[in-house]
């Protein structure tokens, strides 16, 4: 107890360390009630609360003195800001105006995190972790102790930096069931979709190449520059742009990489031998390199299927019923087992919108029938 204690305190005080941060945000999702305590705590900070009050308390005497406190108590009494509230007292007052706040969720442990795929966070290059809360905002600084981004709600936005060495990199990881938005200091802006990665510069160098590496789907509008090409790496293809509108589908487990061009103009290439073969797109072309083989080709696309995932649709065109189940885990964040082989190869066009997981797999269930449970963010599906 007194080590989740000292977290959060560190966690109100601004001085978690990249491991500390990340059992804070694996307890803070575990359920609403942790995350109104801590709403709590935040409120009792500034009103100049003393958190400190925290290390000394006997839980469980505590609480019920807590209890006592509100059973005797028929009205919320507004303080004064400037006077000091104690935690438990605090506590009380909450409780009175009708804010549950349990002892379960304050005994609730950290778990202790080392599947950072799960989480929405940011990695430097020297292997620290930051993680995000999309509800709320931090800034991040460099070892100067200069700002260089800030984040609010969805979005980190990173200001412009020139490096006087070498250039520094983040990565960036977006779970399944989230979407995140990366303004870089060049003023490209990239959106990542669910269960996507992407490595990009901090800051830049006159007439140096922006790089990036990505590995999942994102949308990308670049900010142009001449002088400063912007690549991006994705599985062994580079896709080469000047400044330009696009979306990239490159999810590690798809056998082919997907650019879709809105506008402007895009170069795609093999990484290893930029000479051996190279495809230019043209607005509403889709270029495609197949992973296995290493080829390129062109086609004309649709901008709106590849693109609508923006809107927060998804739009299936004949896919088969495996590829559509890996959409709906990206999508919802969810995972899912099929056990029924007779509609692993059924191929589906559909179009969802505002409909929930249950929902979506329900339409599918109209057309080839079969039954499924949703459990503990679990969906199995099995036969009639």
């Amino acid at each position: 107890m007194q080590g989740e204690l000292d977290i959060l305190i560190k966690k109100l005080n601004g001085s978690l360390n990249s491991k500390e941060a990340v059992l804070f945000d694996n307890w803070i999702n575990q359920s609403v009630e942790n995350k109104k305590f801590y709403e709590k705590l935040l409120l009792l900070k500034s009103q100049g609360g003393d958190l400190q009050e925290l290390h000394n308390l006997d839980t469980h005497n505590a609480w019920e003195a807590v209890l006592n406190k509100v059973e005797s108590r028929k009205t919320v009494v507004q303080m004064p800001v400037h006077k000091k509230l104690s935690f438990w007292h605090y506590a009380a007052v909450a409780a009175v105006a009708g804010i549950l706040i349990t002892l379960n969720f304050v005994y609730r442990p950290f778990k202790n995190v080392t599947d950072y795929t799960n989480t929405l966070s940011i990695e430097t290059e020297d292997g620290a972790i930051e993680v995000i809360e999309s509800e709320s905002s931090i800034q991040l600084f460099d070892e100067a102790g200069t700002q260089i981004a800030s984040q609010q709600a969805d979005t980190l936005s990173y200001k412009f930096s020139q490096a006087k060495k070498a250039i520094a990199y983040n990565t960036l990881n977006v779970p399944h069931g989230n979407t995140f938005t990366l303004k870089l200091g060049d003023g490209s802006v990239v959106r990542l979709n669910a269960g996507s990665r992407l490595t990009y510069p901090v800051n830049f160098k006159p007439g140096q190449e922006r790089l990036l590496s990505l590995k999942g789907e994102a949308y990308f509008m670049v900010s142009k520059s001449k002088k400063q090409p912007f690549i991006i790496n994705t599985h062994g293809v580079n896709v080469e742009v000047l400044g330009t509108s696009f979306n990239i589908n490159s999810y590690s487990e798809d056998n082919t990489v997907a650019v879709a061009l809105v506008e402007g103009s895009v170069k795609m290439y093999d990484d290893l031998d930029k000479d051996s073969q190279s495809i230019i797109l043209s607005p509403n072309q889709l270029g495609l390199y197949t992973k296995q083989e290493a080829t390129l080709h062109v086609t004309d696309a649709d901008m709106w299927e590849h693109t609508a995932w923006l809107a927060g649709r998804l739009i299936i065109r004949d896919a088969s019923f495996s590829d559509i189940l890996k959409k709906i885990e990206r999508k919802y964040g969810v995972r899912v087992i099929n056990k029924n082989t007779t509609i692993k190869e059924e191929r589906f066009n559909a179009s969802f919108d505002v409909e929930t997981v249950t929902e979506v797999l329900e339409a599918f269930a109209i057309d080839t029938p079969f039954n499924f449970t949703y459990k503990d963010n679990m969906i199995t599906i099995t036969d009639i």
